[in-house]
């Protein structure tokens, strides 16, 4: 299902909406994995464009989806950290909280496709966080997040700091 929605052509409401970017992120499914549930999109509004019509863009994303998909809920991002907090919320915060930590988002420099958090409780001190860091949460975000180029710990070492341990 989700490589179907992804040949959709959405470049049609990219100009007539004024996004400068909109992708599809992924599909969330029901227990039984049978049936989408919620779409979700990221997008971005052109500057000193007219006021979102956010509804107007939901209908319009509709016209252009397969059956089976039409009565899914479609949720849109307008900007990075609600992207980003919502990938944490419903992908890696559970496994944090699993392990009695957490991440928190600091900032994110777009431009740069820096996303910086701060790791804590256990996972601010397990001795595994740089690698489930590197290996997992940025991993993840890059799958779903086309801008993310990589992600930085504000409690951790760079790597490149760990060179002087050898």
């Amino acid at each position: 299902m989700t490589e179907r929605l992804k040949q959709i052509d959405f470049s049609s409401l990219k100009e007539e909406h004024g996004l400068t970017s909109f992708y599809f992120i992924t599909p969330l499914f029901d227990n039984q994995g049978l049936h989408i549930t919620e779409l979700i999109f990221g997008l971005r509004i052109l500057p000193n464009t007219k006021l979102f019509a956010e509804q107007k863009l939901k209908d319009a994303i509709k016209t252009l989806l397969l059956p089976e998909y039409i009565n899914a809920e479609i949720t849109l991002f307008l900007n990075a950290e609600s992207e980003v907090d919502s990938i944490m919320d419903w992908s890696i915060r559970p496994y944090a909280y699993g392990h009695g930590g957490n991440i928190i988002l600091d900032s994110i420099h777009e431009k740069e496709g820096v996303v910086i958090v701060t790791l804590v409780g256990s996972c601010g001190n397990c001795p595994g966080a740089l690698g489930t860091l590197r290996n997992g949460v940025e991993v993840l975000l890059k799958q779903y997040l086309p801008w993310v180029v990589r992600i930085e710990a504000t409690n951790l070492p760079r790597e490149s700091d760990l060179d002087a341990y050898w």
